[in-house]
């Protein structure tokens, strides 16, 4: 098993502004929060999906936290 502490884009980028709640840990994400306050950004590094697969094979199980992200992150999944 391989744990990688990224963020899942579906572009060229190598990092990206990750917000971070500090009221509620479960809704953390890298889509932008027009509502609310309480959270606090942060950059991480970010890899695209298809870039994984490239580096580690097909994966025959994948676990994302992707909040807010899932859209985005599906379609680049099944690209691939």
């Amino acid at each position: 098993m391989t744990v990688l502490n990224v963020a899942v884009v579906t572009d060229d980028r190598t990092d990206v502004e990750f917000y971070i709640n500090e009221k509620v840990n479960q809704i953390s994400t890298i889509v932008r929060q027009e509502t609310g306050t309480g959270f606090r950004t942060i950059r991480v590094n970010a890899v695209r999906l298809s870039d994984l697969t490239c580096d580690f094979g097909v994966p025959l199980y994948v676990k994302l936290d992707i909040e807010g992200a899932d859209d985005m992150v599906l379609s680049e999944l099944f690209s691939v």
